[in-house]
């Protein structure tokens, strides 16, 4: 699941883009489905990014009077190298070309041709995501050291008094860490927890059936009933679906 923000001060044209994107969403698969968050001021969108949150993608409007899109997207830059840049803009002659160059912006994007150009920048934007170096956990355990990349992880459960990992090839590794603080240090959208002692990554969620969800593997994992309602709006919303 790839994280996108969306800045634009303006509600009519924020729930525009949101539609635009929320429609472009649905033609997409389960691995490359957006989160969306939106924000209506550019200070609100740094602060978060600033207290430790970041997304993938960041679509700005540029003209907002707190703060434009792309002094937004400078400061951004102090915090996320890479992350991928698209600006709105009102203007049909576009011409930010040096600025582009220097914050690495993917697109410019006319509000008033939204509906067509809007999906053709996130097609590009999720290329972009997708060839970037992939996220890995280092795992410590004893003497051992692995490097373990995120889209790997199946899903992590606690067993006796450690903490495991399976992996999509079926192989396990062992974590001496709590599962909250493994949780926590991955910190990524993908990851659920279905009961106390396991989260899950929902890349490999095959189906979602009672309150068992079962893999792509064949594993099948119970869902507890306190987050039985949390786990189904979650993969509803990343496979598209109206719940």
């Amino acid at each position: 699941m790839i994280s996108l923000a969306i800045c634009d001060d303006e509600s009519i044209s924020l729930e525009k883009a949101e539609k635009v994107i929320l429609s472009y969403n649905n033609s997409l698969d389960s691995q490359t489905k957006l989160h969306v968050d939106k924000f209506q001021s550019g200070k609100v969108l740094l602060a978060n990014v600033e207290d430790g949150d970041s997304f993938d993608i960041y679509v700005l409007d540029i003209e907002m009077p707190e703060m434009d899109g792309l002094s937004l997207a400078r400061a951004i830059r102090n915090f996320q190298e890479h992350a991928v840049l698209i600006i709105l803009t009102s203007h049909s002659n576009m011409n930010f070309t040096e600025e582009s160059f220097k914050l690495n912006v993917l697109r410019y994007v006319n509000k008033m041709n939204m509906e067509k150009t809007l999906p053709e920048a996130l097609d590009a934007a999720i290329k972009q995501v997708q060839v970037q170096a992939p996220l890995y956990l280092l795992v410590t355990h004893y003497h051992d050291v692995t490097r373990v990349p995120y889209q790997d992880i199946v899903y992590v459960h606690r067993v006796k008094r450690l903490t495991e990992i399976v992996l999509k090839d079926r192989q396990t590794v062992q974590d001496g860490r709590t599962l909250a603080e493994v949780y926590q240090k991955l910190d990524d959208l993908r990851f659920v927890y279905v009961e106390r002692g396991c989260f899950v990554n929902l890349d490999y969620v095959f189906r979602i059936s009672g309150s068992e969800i079962i893999l792509k593997n064949g594993d099948k994992l119970a869902v507890s009933r306190n987050l039985l309602p949390k786990v189904k709006q979650t993969i509803f919303h990343l496979w598209g679906g109206v719940k």
